[in-house]
Parts: structure tokens; sequence; C-alpha cells
């Protein structure tokens, strides 16, 4: 396992770690969720391990979204990134940089997204993907509905309606932070607030972040032809509608995909990730 950094075309660096076996027949690319990072999820010490065993290179880095808010470095010039306050749409710069990167070090390369970095993943394949035809498949852990977790969260207020209230109140300021329950997360009686600029809400509310993922009517319109793999938990917290529902409804949009569950587990695959790993690498040999 070696630290690694590469460059976006804007020139963010990015710092992650990769873990290359002596002749990988894959690599998978790893994107963590909003204000995630790297290495935090257990899944991944796993993943460090378990993938060069199974011949496969493991390339986890961290976006600019990583974090809430952190030092982050476009050539000499110092600027302050994070998920507090990321543009969502930037993100395919960060996708893109990370599979030039990866794409020379194996035959296939495998994007894997976990949570929000579904939702990256998604809109990169169905606005930006056409330049890396040698991708080999996609993984998504935890792929959540984002508007309807934001829809629950404030409601009984609308998207519609809060969208608008705050491009009233943060005109002259979109830079400042918006109060603690404007976003965030409400699950099992808890709450979990967000900290997060009105600049990078509104990027997220308006934007192809909430609708990237939808369990509802309110679809999105994208085909992606990749063969995917997308991995629930069961319970999920996050997840608002059942597992056989919500991949039924991504299936609408994912001409290629199959279903993987782990149980007794959560949102993070915590006391599952070697089944987890298992189902991935098994799904990954199929037409080698």
């Amino acid at each position: 396992m070696q630290l690694i950094h590469f460059h976006s075309d804007d020139g963010f660096r990015m710092d992650g770690i990769l873990c290359l076996p002596p002749s990988p027949r894959a690599v998978v690319v790893h994107v963590h969720g909003k204000c995630g990072n790297f290495y935090q999820n257990d899944f991944i010490s796993h993943m460090t391990t378990k993938f060069p065993e199974a011949n496969i290179a493991f390339l986890a880095f961290n976006n600019r979204g990583h974090d809430c808010l952190a030092e982050g470095y476009f050539g000499n010039r110092l600027q302050y990134i994070g998920g507090s306050v990321e543009l969502f749409e930037d993100s395919r710069l960060d996708i893109t940089a990370a599979l030039k990167f990866a794409s020379p070090l194996a035959p296939k390369v495998f994007l894997q997204g976990h949570s929000n970095g579904c939702e990256k993943i998604l809109y990169f394949l169905s606005n930006y993907s056409q330049s890396f035809r040698q991708l080999s498949g996609v993984i998504l852990l935890s792929p959540c509905d984002s508007f309807a977790l934001q829809q629950i969260n404030i409601a009984p207020e609308s998207i519609d309606e809060q969208v608008e209230r705050i491009e009233k109140a943060y005109q002259d300021n979109q830079d400042a932070t918006l109060a603690d329950k404007e976003y965030g997360i409400q699950v099992a009686g808890k709450s979990y607030n967000i900290p997060v600029t009105a600049r990078s809400y509104l990027s997220l509310a308006k934007g192809a972040a909430f609708r990237a993922v939808r369990y509802s009517s309110d679809r999105p319109s994208y085909s992606i032809p990749h063969r995917t793999l997308v991995c629930f938990n069961d319970p999920d917290p996050y997840l608002t509608v059942p597992i056989p529902t919500a991949f039924s409804l991504l299936k609408e949009n994912l001409l290629n995909a199959e279903i993987s569950v782990q149980y007794g587990t959560d949102h993070h695959f915590h006391g599952s990730e070697e089944a987890l790993i298992s189902a991935i690498v098994s799904w990954s040999a199929q037409n080698d």
C-alpha cells in the first residue's frame, strides 16, 4: 500500500492510497460520500487487503468533498474545500482524474461509490463517461435517495419552497453557512445536521445531485449500459423504500444491473465487510 496523489484538470491535488498487486487483473476506484474520506469507512481497510489477495488493485482517494472543511491545493494556491463548500458538478473533474490515473494499472477498471459517492458516479456516467470506454463496470454501495431524505428532514416545507427561501435570504452572500437544520438526515429518531454553505446546498438541490437517485415516480431520465453491482444493506436507515422497490427503480436507468444484499448490517456495512467484498470479487470476475 502506498500514498499517492494526482491532479484534476483544474489543478486540484487529490491524495489517497493505492494497493497494487504485481499483475492486477482489475482495479477498483473508490469514490467516498459527502463529508467522508478515503479511509474512515471500516470496509476500506478490509478492501486494502482482500482486493489485492484477489489480484485486484484498489485506489481510494479524497475528492474535493472530503470531510466538512479542509485545506485544498490547486498548484501553489490554497483554497478551502470539503463537503460543506463543494459544488456537486465539480465531482466530474475528480472522477475523471482518478480514472485517468487508474486506467493504465490494469486491463479492467471498476468505478465504486458509497452513499453520496454513488450519486456522483451516476451523474458522471450519465454525462461524461464517453471518454472512458475501457470502464468495465460500476459498483454502488448503499445508494440512497438524497432528495427524499432531505424532504423528510425539512418537512412540512418542500424542497422547492426551501430553495426559493434560501435564494432570497442569501442572495448577497451565498458563501454563508446555513442554519443547522436546513440540511441533514433524520433517521431512527435522530437528527444529523450537515453544515453547508448556501452555494453548496443550492448546487445539490437545484442541480443533478438530488436527481441522480430517485426512488419515486419522479425518475431521472438517463441510461447507463455498464455492468453494475448494486450493494444494499438490510437494515439501512437511510433507505426510504424497501430494497426490492429501490432496485427495481434503479434498473430503469441501469441497463445491466445485479443486486447484492448484506443482512444484519447498516449503511456502512459494519460486520459484513468480508461478505460484501466476496460478492464484489465474484461479480468482478465474471466475463474474465
